[in-house]
């Protein structure tokens, strides 16, 4: 799984790109890099690429990554758009 982002603080808006399976691990360890950056603000907007992605990740790891990223203080206020080229990765 590859993943790489970037903050654009003046335009409160951030970028995400997932490449590669990734698995409900990869996406915890994503969210916490991307939490830890200094940049990152819960209240900026963002955009994730998905079209490189493919899903690993059973009913079980959905039902934690929901859990995982609702009780997180700093899960993003903002609002996302998810860019795809099937519905899967974002159902």
């Amino acid at each position: 799984m590859e993943f790489n982002y970037d903050i654009f603080p003046a335009e409160r808006v951030i970028t995400t790109r997932y490449a590669g399976r990734f698995t409900f691990a990869n996406l915890m360890g994503t969210a916490e890099q991307l939490w830890a950056d200094p940049r990152y603000s819960p209240h900026f907007d963002g955009v994730v690429d998905l079209t490189d992605a493919a899903l690993g990740v059973g009913m079980e790891d959905f039902r934690a990554l929901v859990n995982f990223v609702r009780d997180h203080k700093k899960t993003s206020e903002g609002r996302w758009a998810a860019i795809a080229i099937s519905p899967l990765p974002t159902a």
